[in-house]
């Protein structure tokens, strides 16, 4: 029988047990990594603005000449929300270093920023506190829907005069902007013994650039052409394309196409 070489295994167990100990200590590093990506994943989820006025979602509005104080959503037809379900969002506060993510309702009809706490509780933002909203498809934050900032100053709203909030409808230098405020309306019901209140929906279009915003008096190509320098040489373009100055959607694409090129 050949003699063992005692040394050489001990070298080759010790061997073995530190890449063994590198291979642990590799996992243990790799899942402390994960773990806490983890953790900050979930405490960037659970972030909310500061805790502002509670609302029951029954919040009323004010702008009925004859009602001495205000009229509940229940006897409105029709809704105040942008959207009835609750859209997760990422929101941006005065300066770019204040952010949050969270469920929110965007109340067209006053302007306000309706939000749900960690406890679900639900709660509305201080007036002019955020900035801007990107409303997210489900729960995925790379994905969309619509993007909104703050009016410069205040603007009425149903007999008040506060903050809302102006969709950005295209990307680019030159963007388009549209107000859309949910006036509440009356009308006699059918024989006259009571009124029947409902909303309608105004909308205001504004061109922003370079940070300022300029009013649309109406949506049309004069009014359009005014603020976008040597728009005018892309009219046969729109002829070409078909473009109705006086629908949002068409404008759009003129808007895209405008930005494109410049």
């Amino acid at each position: 029988m050949g003699t063992i070489n005692f040394d050489h295994l001990n070298f080759y167990t010790m061997k073995h047990e530190g890449i063994e100990f590198l291979k642990k200590m590799f996992f243990v590093f790799n899942f402390t990594f994960l773990l806490s990506s983890v953790l900050v994943a979930q405490v960037f989820i659970e972030t909310y603005p500061p805790v502002s006025n509670n609302t029951d979602m029954g919040v009323r509005i004010s702008g009925m000449q004859n009602l001495s104080d205000r009229l509940s959503y229940e006897k409105i037809t029709g809704s105040p929300f942008y959207n009835d379900e609750w859209q997760l969002a990422s929101l941006t506060g005065m300066n770019e270093k204040e952010k949050w993510l969270c469920k929110v309702k965007i109340n067209l009809a006053t302007g306000e920023l309706y939000y749900q706490d960690k406890q679900g509780h639900e709660l509305v933002a201080d007036d002019g506190l955020i900035r801007k909203i990107v409303l997210h498809k489900n729960d995925d934050t790379s994905a969309v829907v619509a993007t909104f900032i703050l009016t410069p100053e205040p603007v009425k709203l149903n007999q008040e005069r506060r903050n809302s909030y102006m969709q950005v409808l295209n990307g680019g230098s030159y963007q388009l902007l549209k107000l859309n405020i949910r006036n509440l309306n009356s009308a006699d019901s059918l024989f006259g013994t009571q009124k029947r209140y409902f909303f309608k929906d105004e909308e205001v279009y504004f061109i922003h650039h370079n940070e300022m915003v300029n009013n649309l008096r109406r949506l049309d190509k004069d009014n359009l052409l005014q603020f976008l320098p040597g728009s005018s040489v892309y009219i046969d373009w729109a002829k070409q394309n078909k473009i109705n100055f006086r629908k949002e959607e068409d404008v759009i694409r003129f808007m895209n196409y405008y930005n494109s090129i410049k």
